[in-house]
């Protein structure tokens, strides 16, 4: 997967249904507040909630847990609320076999994400090596699995563009993972999360509203 950092255009929605650009839409507005510490399995079973109003991909049935995972010493904790995700790893470690990670995870029914980009504004101190970083993953529902660390260069809104993803049905995305993995302390916060639809796949969400709007008024 290639990853830029950039901040994305911002275009009408009105454009955007004509076919000259997707606009940005929010994708998690972190006001839906939620907390993790040490867990020790991954996926936890943990801490499930419903933020469907800012988690749209995944509609009513999506869900986002906040995660954290050590298991050799130290502590790890994702925290959620007042518009920001932080992830930390803190604590003593027995050296860099010891892996910790903290983030959230979005699951819900499979979708067609075919053409999309997620943007965010990331600041982290995370080191970017072989086993540890910022990683932007997903899921499939035949099994496929893409594990793609964000080439982390400083302080900045980065775009993370699917069309290069390889290894993983993007027709049938069921999950997207976010956060950080590290063998030594670390953290990371993560704010203004969007996404961009393919320009057909916003017209035909832009149908289905005026679709709805009709119905409410009849």
């Amino acid at each position: 997967m290639r990853f830029n950092s950039l901040v994305p255009s911002m275009v009408s929605v009105v454009a955007a249904l004509a076919g000259s650009a997707s606009a940005a839409m929010t994708f998690d507005s972190f006001t839906v507040a939620q907390s993790k510490s040490n867990t020790p399995s991954l996926p936890p079973g943990i801490n499930w909630a419903s933020p469907a109003s800012s988690q749209p991909i995944f509609g009513a049935s999506g869900t986002r847990a906040a995660f954290a995972f050590t298991n050799v010493g130290g502590t790890s904790t994702s925290s959620v609320g007042g518009g920001t995700a932080t992830f930390t790893t803190t604590g003593p470690t027995t050296g860099s076999a010891a892996p910790r990670a903290a983030g959230l995870y979005y699951s819900g029914d499979a979708q067609d994400l075919t053409g999309y980009t997620f943007s965010f504004y990331l600041n982290s101190n995370v080191a970017t090596d072989s086993r540890n970083g910022f990683f932007f993953d997903l899921l499939s529902a035949g099994g496929g699995y893409s594990p793609n660390k964000l080439n982390y260069t400083g302080a900045g809104t980065y775009t993370v563009d699917l069309s290069t993803v390889n290894g993983v049905d993007l027709t049938a995305i069921t999950s997207i993972v976010i956060g950080i993995n590290t063998s030594t302390p670390g953290s990371a916060t993560v704010s203004n999360f969007t996404y961009t639809p393919a320009p057909g796949a916003l017209a035909l969400l832009g149908v289905a509203g005026l679709a709805g709007a009709r119905r409410r008024r009849a």
